[in-house]
Formats: C-alpha cells, structure tokens, sequence
C-alpha cells in the first residue's frame, strides 16, 4: 500500500444556481473526503469575468489541482495558462469538452484530463423517445429547441438531437434560442413563452441546458394550463435529478434522458490520487475503462419510471461503493 497525500484541490464551479453544477460539486467533495482531502471553491456564476476572477483567486491559494465541471477552455484559457505554468494540474469534469474519445486536443489542451459523460448518445436517447411520442401525431410538428452553444457539451448534445431528427421531415426545429447561464430561470420562461406565441403549433420544447428547465416549465404551464401532449407540446432535457424528477411526477416535464454524472467527479478524484500517491499520469480517455464497468448507461425517465419519492435513479453500478473499496484496498487513507 501507499499513502496518498493531504491534498488541497481547489474546484471552479459553472454556476452554482445549476443543480447539476451542485450535484458534481458535492460528489467531487465527497470522494475527496474519503482520501483526507481539503476542497476550495469558487463559484464562477455562469459568467466569463467571474470564473477568470475565480482561477486567479484558486490559483494564489497554490491549490495541488484545480478542477472544474465542464467550463470550456476557452472561457478561462488566460487562468488556465496561469495554473499550467505554476505546475497545477488541471481537469475538468461532466460534458463533453472534447470529441471523441480523447480528452487532449486543441481545444481542451490546456487541460491535463477530463472525464465525462456520453453527451451525444444522450442526445440520440432522448431524440428517439421524441420520435416514438410524436408518431402518432399527424402534420408537421414543430420544435422549440433550447440551445447551449458556449459549451462544447451543448452542441454535442444537439449534435445527437440532430442525428436522429435529420431523418423525420415531418419534425421542424422552428426556433434555437439559447441558454443564458447567468439567467437560468426568468429567462428561460421569458424567451420560451414569446416562442410559444410565435410557433402556436410547438409539439416539443428541448431543454439542452438542465438547469433551464424549470423555467420553460414555468411558460408552459402558464399557456397550457391544466392540458397534457398532445394538447401542450412534450418537455425534454437531460439528467433526473429530484427537482426534474418531481416537474415529471407532476406531468409537466415529459423526460429526461439520465447517467449517472455524480461518477464523473469520482473518477476525477481516483485519476488524481493515482497521480499524487503513484506519479501515474491521468487517462487521457474521458471514460476510462475500470475493469469494464459501465457507469454511464443512460436511461429515459417518464412518469412511467419516475423513482419513487422522486429521488434519483439508482446508479446501474454503484461507484461510490466501488471507488471507496478500491481506494481502501490501495492506500493508507486517513
């Protein structure tokens, strides 16, 4: 065995209004609590000038790695540049930043790692389970779809989206407005209602940012109150986390496509400790294969399927069993 030492990592949140953003926060927190380790962060609020303040802020703490939750490169390459040249390490985790298979490439270079989820095979999921609820809709059916374009992990998903409807010619993206981070709810409800107005005959309304989804949510119910589909148009978006989960108890969002994103931080903290206790370099594969365990298998969540109590699915594998063993069998833990 080996001893894995007292690490301080510091962590530059998204946006901590997102629930996601909170999600891969408290399980990076929590993995790093079993090895003894000291967690700082800094919420970068959805906002470049806010998350380049907070790099310069984790970087004077001398952090031993600095890891965020999907922030692209080039939003904070000037602090990310700043970091590689004190010697920091540097991971992002959550969506997809790179294509492929690869975490390094030319625009996620500045990174050491990343670890991710399968952004685009969630895309077709959810894509497929929209085909299959509008085909007994006739006419065309027009989509409002709810972009995220400053993220890599954004187009990625619609990259998925897209693959599948680029083969109905009945289904019509009508409209692509796009998420703003730094105003998630208001507006979201806001830009989603006018649409609604403007394109009377939507039949889906796609939510490629989760955390938006409450507040197209909110316009929905507010022009189509008390109607279901196909009287109001289906609500999509990705991860079932228990706020979503409870908006599809409820019947007014319709699905989400799930994977277990809490896994990417676990990962995120096992690659670290590898590196720290053993100088083993990080995988350069967003999912790195551990002895060929799948911990994103994805899942379309309806009211059909909803958990109980609406909490979250349970996880296919249980990385949190299966990383807190791995550790105890492999080092000195405090």
């Amino acid at each position: 065995m080996v001893s894995v030492p007292p690490e301080t990592i510091g962590y530059l949140r998204y946006v901590a209004a997102d629930y996601s953003d909170g999600l891969m926060y408290n399980s990076f927190v929590q993995a790093a609590k079993v090895l003894g380790w000291k967690v700082v962060s800094c919420d970068g609020q959805g906002t470049p000038s806010v998350m380049a303040a907070c790099m310069s802020t984790l970087i004077s703490d001398h952090p031993n790695a600095i890891v965020n939750d999907g922030i692209p490169q080039s939003l904070i390459a000037a602090g990310l540049q700043q970091a590689k040249a004190a010697g920091i390490p540097l991971v992002y985790t959550s969506g997809t930043l790179a294509p492929g298979s690869t975490s390094i490439y030319s625009g996620t270079n500045l990174y050491d790692a990343g670890f991710t989820t399968p952004d685009q095979q969630m895309g077709v999921d959810l894509a497929n389970y929209v085909v299959k609820q509008l085909a007994s809709v006739p006419g065309t059916k027009d989509v409002i779809d709810q972009t995220f374009p400053v993220a890599e992990w954004g187009v990625v998903r619609n990259i998925g989206m897209e693959s599948v409807l680029s083969g109905q010619p009945d289904i019509k993206i009508v409209a692509s407005p796009q998420a703003n981070s730094a105003n998630l709810v208001q507006g979201t409800t806001t830009t989603i209602s006018a649409l609604l107005s403007q394109y009377p005959k939507t039949k889906v309304v796609w939510i490629t940012f989760d955390g938006t989804v409450s507040g197209a949510a909110q316009a929905i119910q507010a022009k189509y109150a008390g109607q279901t589909f196909p009287n109001a148009p289906l609500l999509v978006t990705f991860y079932a986390d228990p706020q979503t989960d409870q908006l599809i108890s409820q019947g007014v969002v319709s699905a989400a496509v799930n994977v277990q994103l809490q896994a990417c931080s676990w990962i995120a903290v096992d690659q670290l400790a590898q590196y720290f206790a053993r100088k083993t370099p990080m995988s350069p594969d967003v999912r790195p294969n551990y002895s060929g365990l799948n911990f994103f298998q994805t899942q379309v969540i309806t009211k059909a399927n909803v958990p109980a109590g609406n909490a979250f699915p349970a996880p296919p594998v249980n990385y949190v069993t299966y990383f807190t063993a791995k550790w105890h069998d492999e080092f000195k833990l405090p």
